[in-house]
């Protein structure tokens, strides 16, 4: 008769049970990894991907045992039909796992190969391309790569590849890597473009650098206002981006929380505001695109000067 009615959300008991299931999960089986950048409130976001491709064995070691957790109760892949690995949740259960793993901001397992490439498999795939592919997606060994392309605005392609084993004629790359400067320090970087910015949080967090991150600069004043997980000692900012940019964002950042340095990045040359500071010398800058090597000297020398 015109009057709403209210939603009743309270879980019922088969609810309730099944959300002491996932506590109990979390409790027993977090590598303390997580745990810990948890309480620190410096868990960044697509860590276990990061980590699932890391070259610190102690963060792969945690990727694979969380994924394996997950994976043994079909939950790494809540949604699929249980004949397929997954575990066939109903919606009302998949929103409780998922709250359950919010609020104890357990990292996400599985990335788009859980949420696109598998339901598309099992849909149109064969069974032989099921039973190939399917298995490794679930447990996190297998990743996959998309392609984009659009009359009129080029193409851009991602591939992703499962960690393997080193051969010999890669140790001398996996030497160099090692053999860049490394931190432990607390590190936010500001990038509006996804991708760019995972590039650089993934490039530093192999570094060894605790991760923040953020699309633009308003929304990293708030969390540089906001994080209590102990002091941040560096931006790295892209200069031009939406609602705020690096340049201001610098401003603010001089006045709200000057001990903290800052880093330019941007794919557009300005001398003038190369050496725009209050003192006229140059600002810290990398050049866009930047290889790994320059992004991690840059930011050791800033940080140690």
């Amino acid at each position: 008769s015109g009057q709403g009615r209210l939603m009743d959300w309270k879980d019922t008991p088969e609810q309730a049970t099944f959300r002491t299931e996932v506590k109990s999960l979390i409790a027993k089986e977090l590598p303390e990894r997580y745990a810990m950048l948890a309480r620190q409130g410096s868990l960044p976001e697509r860590v276990w991907e990061f980590d699932r491709k890391s070259d610190d064995p102690a963060k792969r070691e945690a990727a694979m045992a969380w994924a394996g957790a997950l994976d043994a109760r079909g939950w790494v892949a809540p949604h699929w039909p249980k004949e397929y690995g997954g575990a066939g949740l109903s919606a009302m259960e998949q929103f409780v796992l998922n709250h359950e793993l919010a609020l104890s901001t357990a990292p996400g397992v599985g990335g788009s190969g859980v949420a696109m490439l598998g339901p598309t498999l099992i849909v149109h795939g064969t069974e032989e391309q099921k039973a190939k592919y399917l298995p490794p997606i679930m447990s996190g060994e297998v990743t996959w790569a998309q392609g984009y392309s659009e009359p009129g605005s080029g193409s851009l392609f991602e591939v992703y590849l499962p960690l393997i084993d080193a051969h010999p004629s890669q140790l001398e790359v996996r030497l160099a890597v090692g053999d860049l400067p490394r931190g432990t320090e607390t590190v936010l970087v500001v990038e509006d473009e996804p991708l760019v910015r995972d590039v650089a949080t993934m490039a530093l967090n192999q570094q060894g650098y605790r991760l923040l991150e953020a699309g633009n600069g308003v929304d990293a004043l708030r969390i540089v206002d906001e994080y209590d997980g102990g002091e941040i000692s560096l931006v790295v900012t892209d200069v031009v981006m939406p609602l705020m940019g690096g340049k201001e964002l610098a401003k603010q950042l001089a006045l709200r929380h000057p001990h903290i340095k800052v880093l330019f990045t941007s794919g557009y040359t300005d001398d003038q505001f190369l050496s725009g500071g209050t003192t006229g010398d140059p600002l810290p800058f990398v050049m866009k695109p930047y290889r790994r090597a320059d992004l991690a000297n840059e930011v050791r020398e800033l940080l140690d000067a």
